[in-house]
């Protein structure tokens, strides 16, 4: 019985793990649709963004010079 029980607790513990990632991705991929709902997350990742873009502006710019 107590081995039913840990094995359901593992089963759940991966559902959970799969389910954050693929919410993650999602988020990712849909472009920041859901702002009002998750504004502090999507302000974070849109930061992230914002400097990936800053450092291939920078990048593009020394490619011209």
């Amino acid at each position: 019985m107590l081995g039913w029980a840990i094995t359901f607790f593992v089963i759940a513990l991966i559902a959970a793990v799969v389910f954050v990632i693929l919410f993650i991705v999602s988020l990712l991929v849909g472009g920041f649709r859901q702002t009002e709902t998750l504004g502090t997350g999507l302000s974070l990742l849109g930061s992230v963004r914002g400097d990936k873009q800053r450092w291939r502006r920078r990048q593009s710019n020394r490619s011209i010079r």
